[in-house]
């Protein structure tokens, strides 16, 4: 069975980034930065299957804003595959009976 979750990297490159470069929504009020990286994690399963155009969105945002390179599975790039791996997720849970996001899904200890 597909694994329920996976992460995206995004990985700054040449400058680091500080808490000013961020937007007030995305702001953190503990330490103030610089930081390395950003890192997004999306639970296919825990989320019903129409958040993962917001989680795609994010991540699109993100790359344009930021001096980031975008590193998914130990590549550069692969949108589009984070696009079908969440397809593959959310098919896979299907195909046992359980739709991704339902109270079916939530109960599933992974």
């Amino acid at each position: 069975m597909a694994r329920p979750q996976f992460l995206l990297i995004l990985s700054v490159e040449p400058e680091k980034i500080a808490m000013d470069d961020l937007p007030d929504t995305a702001r953190y009020e503990g330490d103030p930065g610089p930081f390395d990286g950003i890192r997004l994690g999306y639970n296919v399963l825990k989320n019903p299957i129409e958040r993962s155009e917001h989680f795609i969105k994010s991540i699109k945002t993100l790359s344009e804003r930021l001096p980031v390179k975008m590193v998914y599975r130990g590549w550069l790039g692969g949108l589009e595959q984070v696009k079908r791996d969440i397809q593959a997720i959310e098919s896979s849970w299907r195909d046992e009976g359980i739709e991704v996001g339902s109270h079916e899904a939530l109960a599933v200890d992974h």
